[in-house]
């Protein structure tokens, strides 16, 4: 399916295959991926998220400053 799916990835170009070949790997595509995911190791606690949110203000707020 992979394959499939990168063959028709990387073949399409405007015009040259229909709509209907379009739509079929844009649909199969959840389906893959599901075969293929993985789940992510080790743990993402609430304090890290915190601190993940006072990193990405910090770095909105420094952001900002530069453009002004």
């Amino acid at each position: 399916m992979r394959q499939a799916l990168t063959a028709t990835y990387a073949s399409l170009t405007w015009g040259e295959h229909p709509l209907q070949t379009l739509e079929k790997t844009l649909l199969d595509f959840p389906a893959y991926y599901e075969t293929i995911a993985r789940p992510l190791e080790g743990k993402f606690t609430r304090a890290d998220l915190d601190e993940l949110l006072v990193k990405l203000a910090r770095h909105e707020q420094h952001q900002q400053k530069a453009v002004a």
